[in-house]
């Protein structure tokens, strides 16, 4: 498909694209997909966090978040969440990073995540619709990843209830 990027090149890009010249440690969340303005979209939230933060286990909400293009990955809006938000919880609120989980997040699990992301991408670019199902795969194991009271801001973003 002409103009189609695997995730795993546009994750590796994504970052750096949402949040340029922004010179402080911040990570992004894993890629999800949002309807945004009736199209689908790449979506991910970007966090900030020093070293104190990592040494409590506790991060604050995301501050910073973009959507890109579902096919080629290129950042099609940035948005600041004090401005235009997509979560409902409060700034200044800290939240648990802790967690012990049962599954190993190695690059197996992340390929086999991605190549759900990918076939779900496929599928809608090709005029096959919305699969749910697929979808629905990639964002639990996103969520498995991720520590508890973290998740609410990948349910906020990405969830496929909005799809």
């Amino acid at each position: 498909m002409p103009g189609f990027r695997p995730i795993h090149e546009i994750d590796a890009e994504l970052s750096t694209q949402i949040a340029p010249g922004l010179n402080v440690p911040h990570a992004t969340s894993a890629p999800l997909v949002r309807l945004h303005n009736g199209s689908l979209v790449l979506a991910e939230f970007v966090f900030l966090y020093t070293g104190s933060d990592i040494a409590a286990e506790e991060l604050g909400r995301p501050m910073l978040w973009g959507v890109a293009d579902i096919k080629s990955g290129d950042v099609l809006s940035r948005f600041d969440c004090r401005q235009d938000d997509f979560s409902g919880e409060e700034f200044g609120a800290r939240y648990s990073i802790h967690y012990e989980p049962e599954t190993v997040f190695d690059d197996a699990y992340v390929a086999e995540s991605f190549r759900l992301l990918d076939e779900f991408r496929t599928e809608y670019l090709a005029g096959q619709g919305v699969n749910k199902a697929t979808y629905s795969q990639y964002f639990e194991r996103v969520l498995a990843a991720m520590a508890p009271a973290y998740r609410v801001f990948y349910r906020e973003l990405g969830s496929p209830d909005f799809l």
